[in-house]
């Protein structure tokens, strides 16, 4: 079985981003963040994913593990902002009700 690369990268959710994203207020900005975890889960499941197909592809290479990890991010984070799992909310609600 193939064992690939397909790590969240360090700037999937960076301190720039994070800035970035926490900019507003605090209930939105606790959803945008809370989008950002549900893009890491979604990242994580299709990680999953690549990682059970039965047989290596005849071109695989690091540059295509690289690509693919970088382009499993973005669809995360367009599923992430397209359907709605609930972690968002959840986290919106514990962290505003602490705060």
């Amino acid at each position: 079985m193939k064992s690939t690369t397909n790590d969240i990268s360090p700037s999937f959710l960076s301190s720039n981003r994070f800035n970035q994203i926490s900019q507003g207020n605090d209930l939105q900005s606790l959803k945008k963040i809370g989008e950002e975890f549900e893009a890491i889960f979604v990242v994580q499941m299709l990680k999953q994913a690549r990682d059970s197909q039965l047989s290596e592809g005849l071109f695989d290479s690091k540059a295509q593990d690289s690509y693919l990890s970088l382009l499993d991010q973005e669809r995360a984070r367009e599923i992430a902002s397209k359907i709605d799992f609930g972690i968002s909310d959840a986290i919106a609600r514990t962290y505003s009700e602490k705060s």
